[in-house]
């Protein structure tokens, strides 16, 4: 009788443990989504893209459990090098997704395990906790780069699924999530974050790298994620909080003193002698944009706002985020196929050798367009824009553009879970 007692209150906490899709998370007061459509019909868009994004991204490894996601699907000429496969960001992105469609797919929780694996092959070279940023497929075997250290964004990434699955699924399995995510967290904290500044560094290659230990990379500000840390790794609650408070002050002063009208930030920041973290100088780590809002803090509007959405007021960050929002609303007159692919912080466009958007610079700003209800108009639109728009056409997008899609389709349509 006790053993069967047992049984059954194992057997309802892993059933309150799970929080498929669609999970209908409560968000913050007057937080909007697209009110053209249902829930039911917002749920049935989302999970119709999701099959069609794994379907084409999610790859095995031949003859191991493991799986990744391709990022170089198209084989573009421009990838360098060619037979590169997958990033941690990638793997990030898509451990993030797995995670929070959970059993809704029969599939995602065995295809989570197998990503979980092949992260677990690909240790960074200086911290093994955390993932080596590139790899490529080298006469069928899938090995990493010469460089296998860390990127910052794609083991933030990691360390949020793990904390998602342990909720999803619990611990008591053949992976202890919880156990995995703290692991994580804490190599975070040890070899990617400025102990003395409290900035996220670009990856564990910086951290005592004195060309770039006092760098930041602005699409890594994933505030909401800090917050979720501050709540899970007791031992470093006070330092998560520190960065915390850094990320909003650097936004904050990049704000007041460069982007006052815009409200944008810029791909990379560096700490001047004054000790301010300001845009740092073109072809600073990847191109002479790297001081403008450019391919990485594209993200920002979704990186910063999700925090509001989930709960955390800011009165500085939210002003910021309404300013942007009030901005490209007026720059393209409601026209989601006018947003450039990139400005330089007082608004002005980045010429590109060629014409359009791009889904990337489109889709974050549908998610900072939730935090007030007048964008409501603006955020139907960029719904819309996102799903049948010609210029959206999955098959001929890239990985970047139709991932972050993806990611910011779970956040609009109400699914994000909130931690």
């Amino acid at each position: 009788m006790k053993k069967f007692f047992i049984l059954i209150v194992l057997t309802m906490e892993m059933i309150s443990l799970s929080i498929p899709f669609p999970n209908h998370t409560k968000y913050s007061e007057n937080i909007i989504k697209p009110s053209i459509y249902t829930q039911n019909q917002l749920d049935d868009q989302v999970y119709k893209y999701y099959q069609k994004w794994k379907n084409r991204y999610l790859t095995k490894v031949s003859k191991k459990d493991q799986m990744y996601i391709n990022w170089n699907y198209l084989k573009r000429d421009w990838v360098e090098p060619q037979n590169a496969v997958t990033v941690s960001e990638a793997h990030g992105y898509g451990m993030l997704i797995f995670s929070i469609i959970g059993d809704k797919d029969k599939q995602a929780h065995q295809i989570y395990d197998a990503m979980f694996n092949f992260f677990k092959a690909h240790p960074s070279s200086i911290n093994p906790n955390l993932m080596a940023w590139q790899q490529i497929n080298n006469n069928g075997k899938i090995v990493d780069t010469e460089d296998n250290d860390s990127a910052i964004d794609g083991d933030l990434d990691i360390a949020l699924s793990l904390i998602i699955a342990d909720k999803q699924w619990g611990s008591n399995g053949k992976i202890n999530y919880k156990k995995e995510a703290l692991n994580m967290i804490n190599a975070i904290m040890e070899s990617e974050v400025n102990h003395e500044d409290w900035i996220l560094q670009l990856g564990d290659w910086a951290h005592n790298d004195k060309d770039y230990m006092y760098s930041t990379r602005s699409s890594d500000f994933i505030l909401n994620t800090i917050s979720t840390f501050i709540k899970y790794d007791d031992k470093n609650s006070k330092k998560w909080e520190k960065v915390y408070n850094k990320i909003i002050k650097i936004s904050n002063f990049i704000f007041n003193n460069y982007s006052k009208e815009t409200g944008l930030l810029p791909d990379f920041l560096v700490k001047n002698s004054n000790g301010d973290y300001i845009p740092s100088q073109s072809n600073f780590l990847e191109d002479e944009n790297d001081g403008n809002y450019n391919w990485n803090a594209c993200r920002d509007p979704w990186r910063l706002s999700l925090d509001i959405i989930l709960g955390n007021k800011n009165n500085e960050l939210y002003t910021q985020l309404q300013t942007m929002n009030t901005w490209i609303e007026k720059k393209t007159n409601l026209n989601p196929s006018k947003i450039n692919p990139g400005y330089y912080l007082n608004g002005n466009k980045i010429i590109r050798d060629w014409e359009g958007t791009d889904i990337s610079f489109v889709a974050p700003f549908a998610v900072s367009a939730m935090i007030n209800k007048n964008n409501q108009k603006w955020l139907n639109k960029l719904w819309d824009f996102m799903l049948y728009d010609d210029e959206t056409s999955f098959e001929d997008i890239e990985y970047f553009p139709n991932t972050i899609r993806m990611l910011v389709m779970l956040i609009i349509s109400g699914n994000w879970p909130k931690l």
